[in-house]
């Protein structure tokens, strides 16, 4: 076990529970720390970040893929992992096995002047596997990454849904209000919440139904503790409370805070 696993476990189990944050402070009183390119980040910008249960951080830019272990960074990018053949890593998801998952792209909705994605990883251990559109996928650049409880792994591409089980890639288009897919959600009922570029769908009982939230451009889904299905789009945020039909808008009344539109 790694040292700085080690203290960090020890640190963890002499520390108390987790507090809420006081809604009297504002997020300028935290205590902070940044890091930064000039820390080893490959660039400051990040667009997707996870931690595996190893207890790594592990961010996502257009200039590759880097680990964070509490101190140094290490980055894998097309110069020192071959295999990795496009830096910009647009989505980062764990399997229940701890291999990781990593999603590559142009654009993170629409491809133009010639640029294509990397297509999909899979990371474990220090190996690496590719996959791309001459192994099933029906596009190169993915968007958005979810694992069901039975292990299968669920892409959102450019070119529609699709499933992988470890063998095979399953391709899904029929009932897309747009086969460009930017999020992807389960909920707690088991069903997939698909987000695209023109409206929310979902998927259960083996197909995919259109909902009436069709004039969004969709790019972030969430469900709360309570159920209720929280959507971003280009235009506000919207939430859907459980055995509802409609997607409400909020109403920004501080930073903080919301009420229902």
């Amino acid at each position: 076990m790694p040292r700085w696993l080690f203290c960090l476990i020890i640190l963890l189990c002499n520390t108390p529970g987790a507090y809420a944050l006081d809604p009297n402070k504002v997020l300028t009183q935290y205590v902070r720390q940044v890091w930064l390119a000039s820390d080893g980040l490959p660039l400051n910008a990040i667009f997707t970040i996870t931690q595996t249960r190893d207890g790594y951080i592990w961010v996502g830019t257009h200039e590759g893929l880097a680990r964070f272990d509490g101190i140094h960074f290490t980055t894998f990018n097309r110069q020192n992992t071959p295999i990795l053949n496009n830096n910009r890593i647009t989505v980062l998801c764990e399997a229940p096995s701890g291999a990781l998952w990593i999603g590559t792209g142009g654009d993170r909705f629409f491809s133009s002047g010639g640029v294509r994605g990397g297509g999909l990883f899979r990371y474990d251990q220090g190996r690496w596997q590719r996959f791309g559109m001459d192994d099933g996928l029906p596009d190169d650049i993915i968007n958005a990454l979810t694992i069901d409880p039975p292990g299968t792994l669920w892409a959102g591409t450019m070119n529609g849904l699709v499933a992988f089980d470890g063998q095979r890639f399953t391709h899904y288009t029929a009932g897309l209000p747009s086969t460009k897919i930017a999020a992807l959600r389960f909920d707690r009922q088991g069903i997939l919440w698909i987000g695209t570029t023109s409206g929310l769908a979902r998927f259960q009982q083996g197909r995919i139904e259109t909902t009436e939230l069709t004039d969004h451009s969709i790019q972030a889904l969430y469900e709360d503790q309570a159920g209720c299905l929280w959507i971003g789009t280009q235009t506000g945020l919207l939430y859907r409370p459980p055995s509802s039909t409609r997607c409400i808008p909020t109403k920004v009344t501080s930073p903080l805070t919301y009420s229902p539109a």
